[in-house]
């Protein structure tokens, strides 16, 4: 069960990282929040069983990096704003 977890957890972080590195970095969130789930089940399962937690660690850091590039290109966006001179009429 745990290492279904690690699995499921490890692709969503890395769909997560590769989503919020190229243009589809708004649907970052929904493999990242998974990650976060599935990585959360993993670590209780492992504190029960004393399993190592090294890879559940990588979960988190992996889905963390993901959300803070999105969060980052979000706020770097330029918007496409025309600037008062070139909307004016040149005749």
């Amino acid at each position: 069960m745990r290492n279904a977890f690690l699995i499921l957890g490890l692709l969503a972080s890395a769909i997560a990282l590769i989503f919020s590195l190229t243009s589809w970095f708004a649907y970052t969130y929904i493999p990242a929040v998974f990650a976060l789930i599935a990585g959360l089940i993993s670590f209780y399962i492992s504190r029960q069983h004393q399993y190592p937690k090294k890879p559940v660690q990588l979960i988190f850091i992996i889905a963390i990096i993901a959300i803070s590039v999105a969060i980052y290109k979000v706020y770097t966006l330029e918007v496409g704003v025309e600037s008062p001179a070139s909307s004016e009429i040149t005749q």
